[in-house]
């Protein structure tokens, strides 16, 4: 095998780990807050490997937070979309820049799936054996996590324990659907910037533990945008900012 046979390989095997054909579930990058204290709200807007995504999360107290976020995705044989919200824990140490969380969140999620293993008519030419599914699932999942905040830069990691239960379609490619599916999904993301405003890279996996019915997933999820942050420190500090530009 030459080595440029290999590179076409290894470029066509990650494609396809990229593309991940027509996943019925296509799991979200997780929401993994970097909360300080009372009264802040962190909106990451991104994009990932097909798909724009938001994440918000909002400090109630000092340790009592909320979420919301969602994704969407299209291709040219597939569109998906998914919404959730939670509640969740934190505990920020801002002697050691350091904090920990605990989040329980839930959503929907849809997909329409177009499955296009087609095969050309030696006659005419036309591609035939098209079959379209319309996937609906809830999803519920526990994730632990833990961050590094500073000025500058923020680093985190979780780990969402996720439970899609599957609500259709009835059969999947000659298997009948019914049940749940067991995802580990960690995350790892780094933001760098301003105190209100940071650009963020960020990547996750999406590893079956336990699937009611074969179907394809997407493995690995590579996600880049900014995040904002509002807070009593970042608003403050904005007239300040301003008074000495003049």
């Amino acid at each position: 095998m030459t080595s440029k046979t290999i590179s076409i390989s290894l470029t066509c095997a990650l494609i396809t780990v990229l593309s991940a054909c027509r996943p019925l579930y296509r799991a979200s990058i997780p929401n993994q807050p970097m909360l300080t204290e009372k009264n802040e709200l962190e909106v990451d807007v991104g994009v990932e490997t097909g798909s724009g995504y938001v994440n918000a999360s909002y400090s109630l107290s000092n340790h009592i937070l909320i979420t919301a976020g969602g994704n969407a995705w299209s291709n040219n044989n597939t569109s998906a979309q998914f919404g959730e919200i939670g509640v969740g824990f934190f505990h920020y140490n801002a002697s050691e820049n350091f904090g920990g969380s605990v989040l329980a969140q839930t959503g929907f999620g849809n997909a329409n799936v177009i499955d296009n293993d087609l095969f050309d008519d030696p006659f005419n030419g036309n591609q035939t054996g098209l079959i379209e599914y319309n996937a609906q699932f809830t999803r519920f999942s526990l994730q632990p996590g833990i961050y590094w905040k500073m000025e500058h830069l923020d680093v985190g990691m979780g780990l969402r324990n996720s439970v899609v239960y599957w609500l259709a379609p009835s059969n999947y490619d000659s298997q009948t659907v019914d049940g749940y599916d067991i995802f580990a999904e960690p995350v790892v993301s780094m933001q760098a910037g301003s105190a209100a405003t940071k650009f963020f890279l960020e990547s996750s996996l999406q590893i079956p533990i336990y699937r009611a019915f074969r179907h394809p997933v997407t493995p690995f999820h590579l996600g880049l945008g900014i995040s904002f942050l509002i807070s009593k420190k970042t608003l403050s500090s904005y007239p300040q900012q301003k008074a000495v530009e003049q």
